[in-house]
């Protein structure tokens, strides 16, 4: 099982390498890099839910902090929603999908300080002690 998650975690990096590419290369559009980025923002959420599920399933005790963890995803998500404005074209178009990613990075980036500040939180408190 874990052979097959590290295969399948390398053939996801390399896709979006190659989509990567791609979109530089001129190849693909704009559209075609964010339609990818969504769907792929979409199987990472299917697998998270679906692995704390199971968690949850296991062991009801935790389920708890599993319901909280998802509402405050969701304050913050909702929140970067908010604040995404899109990508807007030449035209003046709203290119679609494009404020579903940005509030994807938005929410990225509250998601990695709130690590990072827990991770030196914990490192100064072992510190002092």
């Amino acid at each position: 099982m874990e052979k097959n998650l590290s295969i399948l975690k390398f053939s996801l990096v390399g896709l979006s390498l190659l989509m990567v590419l791609l979109f530089i290369g001129d190849v693909i559009g704009l559209t075609a890099l964010i339609n990818f980025s969504l769907g792929l923002l979409g199987l990472i959420a299917l697998s998270t839910i679906g692995a704390a599920v199971l968690n949850f399933v296991e062991n009801p005790s935790k389920g708890k902090s599993f319901i909280i963890g998802l509402i405050a995803l969701l304050i913050i998500f909702g929140i970067s929603y908010g604040s995404a404005k899109g990508t807007v074209t030449e035209t003046g178009d709203l290119v679609p999908g494009s404020q579903l990613a940005e509030a994807g990075i938005y929410t990225l980036y509250v998601v990695v300080f709130i690590a990072i500040a827990g991770l030196l939180y914990s490192s100064g408190k072992r510190i002092i002690r």
